[in-house]
């Protein structure tokens, strides 16, 4: 009986799947794919909550006058936004 080996996604999680055979490989790459698109789609969704969670920081900053922060606010911003499109071009 032979073994064949799969690298899973970004994290390279070793999965070890037997016997070989096209249908049981086919089943392993679908269900690869299907976990691969719910990271793709939680990802996303985070990094925007992070995004709109700076966007409301900085508005309530600007809103109460509290200039103190925001410069750090606005750099946090600014990297998150960074972030946000990283993680769309990532995807796409």
């Amino acid at each position: 009986m032979e073994y064949q080996l799969f690298y899973s996604g970004d994290n390279k999680q070793l999965i070890t799947y037997y016997p070989l055979g096209y249908g049981h490989i086919a089943k392993m790459r679908e269900t690869m794919d299907q976990a691969e698109s719910l990271r793709e789609i939680f990802e996303k969704q985070a990094s925007k909550k992070r995004l709109e969670d700076c966007q409301e920081q900085v508005r309530q900053a600007i809103r109460t006058g509290d200039n103190t922060d925001l410069d750090m606010l606005m750099m946090q911003l600014e990297r998150a936004h960074i972030e946000f499109e990283e993680t769309l071009n990532s995807y796409s």
